[in-house]
């Protein structure tokens, strides 16, 4: 009986996994003595979205202040604007997240908008 088991799970991984490996065989051809085409990446950025200074300092500990191109912020959306103005929780918000990106000195910011908490 164990052996009927183990048969029917054997099958069962083999259908399950057989569309998978039909997508992965794809055929890569390259000359290891050419000396190949660079895919680097131009700019790198660090995150504050996810606000914290630990988060800032292993950028900077494992990329370095210099490799670091741009830093992205949010700006929140739940807060109604006032008379055309942001709401005290959303400047506390982005203020924060500029004190966490001036760590790494002066860089281009990104903004990108954000649901806030609970939404």
């Amino acid at each position: 009986m164990e052996a009927d088991i183990r048969k029917i799970i054997a099958g069962l991984v083999f259908c399950i996994l057989t569309p998978y490996c039909i997508y992965a065989q794809n055929t890569l051809y390259f000359s290891v003595s050419d000396t190949g085409q660079t895919k680097a990446i131009a700019e790198w950025g660090a995150d504050t979205c996810w606000p914290s200074t630990d988060n800032m300092r292993q950028c900077i500990i494992h990329m370095g202040a210099d490799q670091i191109d741009v830093i992205r912020l949010n700006f929140f959306l739940h807060e109604a604007l006032t008379n055309g103005q942001l709401g005290a929780d959303s400047k506390a918000k982005i203020n924060n997240q500029l004190n966490i990106a001036a760590m790494a000195g002066t860089k281009p910011l990104v903004l990108s908008p954000a649901t806030g908490e609970g939404i």
